[in-house]
């Protein structure tokens, strides 16, 4: 690996562009390519027009958002496919397929029963989202807001569990509700805060329960369609992640984080706190483990570090089980993005002092060993979607692009680390 300067440098997840270019011989990677080639007809807009009331169906409970949701028509979206970008890459545009209008924000991935289930989205002049099959690239739903952005907006959710829903935030009615993207089902608006600090929330939507961190302390909800909300005084979390019926998330207090869980969604257990290793931020939980970023640095409550490393338990998180972390060797990076956890390892964005190296940091965690895989030529990476036994799914945008844009999602087969990280020679 080439030796990077340790200290802060990205403010913004708009990771850097590789050193050099890989270039290889086209591939497969190992990963399944769902066998339609997308035609220039196919990539014409396929999703029904607005206009057509029959396809359509208005989702009763919150009329904020003017969401509908696509009844009928689905099997007419063209699949997404994928085109080789060297050994072990492919890659497909980020844009929502069938669906002209708008660019495309930040994608989410899930992994689940054996398959990822990917959600795009594309914004202006107003907000669609798509779920997609990976295997397969079909659409398994598609919704539509009529209500301009400035009135009502989406939020991320990025735990496992919550791929299929699509949270909002109503400026006019200060309210939090979600969407399931299957089916169109409302799911909730009973969380509201009039001062307006649950915008720009970090959301985990468990499959038992709800977990929104904001600038307004800890929301929870031990159940997805409740009407029950406990408010925790705690500091802005620093990530907040769900899985089944637990919550985790992070907070400091001064230079000291503390990692918390809950586990009916009211009282809240320190699972760990900051140690020489670091401080603990960034939590992600699924159901072989927990695992999260420590930091390191005087500024780190901040956001400046000198340094981190991935940490995880060695086994799943238990009731009144008290948390074994174990951990790879430190990273000289002063920015990293939020971690992503599949069975035997752990990836994220991050970047070093001084320079435009923002890799994707992969760490395998039964052997802790550690790859950087740089970026491709003339992109950025943006973040790491999901990680799944076979593979990668990340998502990256060009040079210029604004911070808010992914222009391609990315699949990086995990049988072909060494390759993918050869312009940095591993570690």
């Amino acid at each position: 690996m080439k030796p990077v300067a340790a200290g802060l440098v990205c403010i913004t997840l708009v990771a850097c562009r590789r050193d050099s270019d890989l270039v290889t011989p086209p591939t497969d990677g190992g990963v399944d390519v769902p066998p339609e080639a997308m035609t220039p007809e196919a990539m014409a807009d396929s999703v029904p027009e607005a206009s057509d009331a029959r396809s359509w169906t208005g989702i009763p409970g919150w009329a904020d958002c003017e969401i509908f949701a696509l009844s009928k028509g689905l099997e007419t979206i063209p699949a997404r496919t994928w085109s080789s970008c060297g050994a072990g890459c492919l890659a497909s545009p980020a844009a929502t397929v069938g669906w002209s209008k708008g660019w495309a924000p930040i994608a989410t991935a899930t992994f689940r029963d054996g398959d990822v289930l990917l959600k795009t989205g594309s914004i202006e002049p107003t907000f669609a989202t798509q779920l997609s099959r990976l295997s397969d690239g079909r659409t398994l739903g598609f919704i539509e807001q009529r209500r301009p952005m400035t009135e009502c907006g989406a939020l991320a959710a990025h735990n496992l569990d919550s791929a299929d829903l699509v949270t909002f935030f109503s400026g006019k009615s200060a309210t939090i509700g979600a969407v399931r993207l299957v089916g169109g089902t409302f799911v909730s608006s009973a969380l509201r805060d009039a001062t307006g600090k649950i915008a720009g929330s970090q959301v985990a939507v468990g499959v038992d329960g709800w977990g929104i961190g904001t600038r307004n302390g800890l929301y929870l909800a031990p159940e997805a369609s409740t009407t029950s909300w406990t408010r925790l005084d705690t500091a802005e979390p620093v990530g907040v992640s769900g899985r089944g019926g637990a919550i985790v998330w992070s907070s400091f207090a001064g230079a000291d984080a503390t990692l918390f869980a809950s586990f009916d969604a009211t009282t809240p257990t320190a699972l760990l706190k900051t140690s020489p290793e670091g401080a603990p931020i960034f939590p992600v939980l699924a159901t072989e483990r927990l695992a999260w970023v420590s930091v390191m640095g005087p500024e780190r409550a901040g956001g400046i570090y000198t340094g981190a490393r991935l940490s995880w338990s060695d086994g799943p998180l238990k009731k009144g089980v008290p948390v074994n972390a174990l951990s790879a060797p430190p990273i000289p990076f002063g920015f990293v993005g939020d971690p992503q956890l599949g069975p035997d390892h752990i990836a994220l964005v991050a970047c070093a002092k001084g320079s435009d190296l923002c890799p994707i940091v992969v760490t395998q965690i039964s052997s802790k060993k550690q790859w950087l895989v740089p970026a491709r030529a003339s992109m950025r990476w943006r973040r790491v979607l999901t990680v799944t036994s076979k593979e990668i799914v990340a998502v990256d945008a060009s040079e210029d692009a604004p911070s808010y844009r992914a222009d391609a999602i990315v699949r990086l087969d995990l049988g072909a680390i060494d390759a993918l990280s050869a312009a940095d020679g591993g570690t």
